[in-house]
């Protein structure tokens, strides 16, 4: 027997070893030509075909349902301009229609008094109306007046002399001296204010007081000039 029979019959395994080493190398080169006719498009096999459709359709279903949530949504949103649109103009109608029906009520109250002073102008031009009288009947109209702009919550500032200068409340033309109220004070109402409700919707015009200390002066200067016209027409007298 020889060197390599012997060799042979000594390492059997070395043949499989072999063998299984050219069937790796099979395998990957098959791999290495499939992959490269996949990326030149020269070979794609139905299974990665009917994979690529799917996908392509599953897209497609996506797509069409997002286009068809964006037409709901704009509809939606069109429904609600046209309804916010059809709310804003019943609003508007609604907000004249309640204009026009506070103007009607105050014009209702008011034609009342009008037809009063139109009465007390004809009275008043009339030979045997006296004075009182006619002023008695102003006095009325006056009063009827008033009543109307109460029942509409409008009223005066009545209490205003005498009270504590308030900014919010009043609006001062002019300080002047005051004997019967102290600085900062009102001493003299010159416009009434009025108020609607807890609101100011005319401030009162007063004149403010500046203190009795001008006053004070006033009356001294004026004891003293007195006391020296006395002292002069006595000393007048005298000589005489």
């Amino acid at each position: 027997m020889t060197k390599k029979e012997h060799k042979k019959e000594d390492h059997p395994h070395h043949a499989g070893k072999h063998s299984q080493h050219e069937k790796k190398e099979d395998v990957l080169s098959s791999t290495a030509k499939e992959s490269s006719a996949n990326m030149t498009g020269e070979e794609i096999k139905p299974e990665q075909a009917e994979e690529t459709t799917l996908s392509a359709n599953e897209i497609k279903e996506e797509l069409d349902k997002a286009r068809k949530q964006a037409r709901e949504y704009l509809d939606h949103l069109q429904r609600l301009q046209a309804e916010f649109d059809n709310y804003r103009k019943r609003e508007e109608k609604q907000r004249l229609l309640l204009k026009e029906k506070i103007l009607e009520d105050v014009a209702c109250d008011l034609l009342p008094v009008v037809d009063n002073f139109e009465r007390a102008m004809i009275h008043a031009n009339q030979s045997n109306i006296t004075l009182e009288s006619h002023v008695n009947g102003m006095e009325l109209v006056l009063k009827q007046f008033l009543e109307m702009l109460a029942k509409m919550h409008i009223n005066p500032m009545d209490d205003t002399l005498g009270k504590k200068f308030d900014p919010h409340f009043h609006e001062a033309m002019m300080s002047a001296p005051s004997k019967d109220h102290e600085e900062g004070h009102v001493a003299e109402v010159l416009q009434k204010g009025w108020m609607l409700l807890e609101k100011v919707i005319r401030p009162a015009m007063v004149v403010v007081s500046s203190g009795n200390k001008t006053g004070v002066e006033n009356e001294t200067a004026s004891d003293t000039g007195q006391t020296q016209t006395e002292n002069t027409e006595s000393g007048n007298t005298d000589t005489n």
